[in-house]
């Protein structure tokens, strides 16, 4: 007996009107870089409690732009649904745009499929699931209770906080609510961050140290369609290679993105936070006066290079003691063993600044060496020259410009243990039998750099807030 097709109704609004209980529901993405396609799609089982009828109610259209409501109540011969039909019904659709179909586009012949995305309070849907949030604004930043730190260390807590939030929302469709980020389809959780490294390290080991991928390659496309589907962000009215992540560069500022944002999910950074609970670390800053404060003013200046013009007028504004327990810990021993401990300087950007006070250094992994000046393997970085990080803190290596006139430089303690003396560029890192690299300067390096390939041979001590002038 042939099965009886539903009738599909358009409705005018997300109102589930009697049918008051969603007992199943699916949210799906179509981020489709070859078909310039950025599309939704959510379908719900809903049940009139009353009568204990049930009907399929879908949301659809392009994310941000357009808004499409439909009800499928009945069959084609007038009768209502029961809770299995509709059960039948919802994975068959599911099932289908998750498959996807072929479309012809000019010459070409794309697939266009749908991806589940994971959302325990979407944005999207009827009013049974849809859970509109409050969007942050200058007014509703998140709670931070500086009342354990100086004056100084809360303003400087607060500000590591703030640029998180600024980078992830300048940087994407993201906004930051009252439940932390959202995409347009609801709160980013760590699964979905899970899903988004997989898709950047598919791209990652398609680069497989070469310069750029290709943006005709289907593969690339493929996961760069993954990537923004979990990431979204603004693109051009008519993707194009600009918007996509080919470079070293690109992958290597999209996994500092995903660790904003795992920072930030790891805390519950939202607009009703207390952040400062979450943040094990100690945080306290130096007296004009005191004699570590002198030292590392004068190390600053002293050990500036002057081919480093555009940044000579940066000066210490305030240093910070900083200590991260759980990372001393790990440091410890290791320093004890290796010895050899070096006091450099590390810069970063002061959008990366929340995440590594909270979980210490990382060693980025972008399937090229070579990127923002890794000339000796993936490892942690330090210099002995000032204006060497610096240049990094401010964003003139590596991409991202800081904003305003403020950075932040990192003084680190490695222990370098045996190390190896490079005099040029050495991309597979330490060989067998050594702990750590010690690119001296000469012919070809302008200044020397330390690397440790191991993060628990790194810590932090203080941090230098810096203000031009």
């Amino acid at each position: 007996m042939a099965i009886v097709a539903l009738v599909t109704q358009k409705t005018h609004s997300n109102s589930s009107d009697n049918f008051s209980k969603t007992i199943e529901f699916a949210v799906l993405h179509c981020a489709n870089v070859t078909g310039n396609n950025n599309k939704f799609y959510c379908l719900e089982i809903q049940e009139d409690p009353t009568s204990q009828i049930y009907r399929l109610f879908s949301h659809y259209g392009r994310l941000g732009s357009s808004n499409i409501y439909e009800i499928r109540e009945t069959d084609k011969d007038g009768d209502d649904l029961t809770e299995e039909r509709c059960k039948k019904e919802f994975d068959k659709i599911i099932k289908k745009k998750e498959r996807g179909k072929n479309v012809k586009r000019g010459d070409e012949t794309i697939r266009e499929y749908y991806s589940r995305v994971d959302v325990v309070s979407p944005s999207v849907g009827s009013e049974n699931i849809c859970n509109a949030s409050e969007v942050v604004t200058s007014s509703n930043a998140p709670m931070i209770n500086t009342s354990n730190h100086d004056t100084e260390s809360g303003r400087l807590i607060r500000s590591m906080v703030t640029e998180n939030i600024h980078n992830i929302t300048s940087n994407t469709t993201m906004t930051f609510t009252s439940q932390g980020f959202e995409t347009p389809l609801g709160p980013v959780t760590e699964s979905h961050l899970d899903k988004a490294t997989e898709a950047l390290d598919s791209l990652r080991d398609e680069l497989n140290g070469g310069d750029a991928l290709d943006d005709e390659d289907s593969d690339v496309k493929d996961a760069n369609s993954q990537y923004f589907s979990l990431i979204p962000r603004k693109m051009s009215h008519i993707i194009c290679e600009s918007d996509l992540i080919l470079t070293p560069d690109d992958i290597a500022a999209e996994y500092d993105l995903l660790d904003n944002l795992r920072t930030a999910v790891q805390v519950g950074l939202s607009t009703d936070s207390d952040v400062e609970e979450k943040m094990l670390i100690d945080i306290s800053r130096l007296a004009l006066d005191d004699r570590d404060y002198r030292r590392l003013v004068d190390k600053f200046e002293t050990t500036k290079h002057r081919n480093h013009s555009a940044i000579q007028g940066y000066r210490v504004k305030n240093i910070f003691n900083m200590d991260i327990p759980s990372v001393t810990k790990c440091y410890t021993p290791i320093a004890e063993k290796l010895g050899n401990i070096q006091e450099l300087f590390h810069g970063t950007k002061t959008a990366n600044m929340l995440s590594i006070s909270l979980k210490g250094l990382i060693i980025p992994d972008t399937g090229a060496a070579h990127v923002t000046g890794r000339m000796f393997g993936n490892g942690v970085y330090g210099a002995s020259c000032s204006t060497k990080a610096l240049n990094y803190a401010v964003g003139y290596w590596g991409g991202g410009r800081n904003r305003g006139q403020q950075a932040y430089v990192l003084i680190v303690n490695f222990a370098m243990g045996k190390e190896y003396v490079a005099r040029s560029h050495l991309y597979s890192g330490a060989p067998n039998g050594y702990d750590s690299i010690w690119a001296k300067a000469g012919q070809s390096l302008l200044n020397d750099e330390f690397v440790v390939y191991n993060l628990n041979q790194a810590t932090i001590t203080h941090i230098l807030e810096l203000e031009n002038r």
